[in-house]
């Protein structure tokens, strides 16, 4: 059952629609692999993967989540994203901060973990705050998409 949401939560229900999408993404891509290859149901699809370059989901909704708050910084994201998340260097309190030089987001603070952690402004800021400043810093829309896939995947399949 799917409970009613703003346009700014990332993942609604956690229980029904995440753990359904994400089976489902898994299935197909494990269904997609095993034909295009013509491996057997039952080998593990992790050597394909990596050899065609792919994120595992996790890798992947973390991906999608960085590129949206990139566009969020750089005015190329719909308004109602970008309003969502504000810099860090933009508090009063944190500008003479160190860590003020670098770009990080602010995350906002969530009552419920089940609910509240995967709203758009919550995911997007741990996404980004997690990559390093050399990939947050970089100066294109396609840089950083070979940056940040580049580093995903490597954290994924230990290479």
């Amino acid at each position: 059952m799917l409970t009613a949401c703003s346009r700014n939560d990332f993942l609604c229900d956690r229980d029904s629609w995440l753990a359904e999408s994400y089976t489902w993404a898994a299935d197909f891509r494990a269904l997609l692999l095993c034909w295009f290859f013509s491996a057997r149901k039952r080998e593990h699809i992790t050597p394909l993967l990596r050899e065609l370059h792919w994120l595992r989901v996790p890798e992947r909704i973390k991906f999608r989540l960085c590129v949206l708050a990139y566009r969020c910084l750089h005015d190329t994201a719909p308004s109602y994203l970008t309003e969502s998340l504000h810099l860090s260097t933009n508090v009063a309190a944190r500008r003479r901060l160190q860590s003020a030089a670098s770009p990080t987001l602010l995350v906002p603070s969530s009552r419920r973990s089940t609910l509240g952690d995967r709203a758009f402004s919550v995911a997007a800021s741990h996404a980004w705050n997690s990559l390093p400043a050399a990939v947050r810093d970089t100066p294109s829309l396609l840089c950083f998409h070979r940056c940040s896939k580049t580093l995903l995947f490597q954290s994924s399949f230990h290479c």
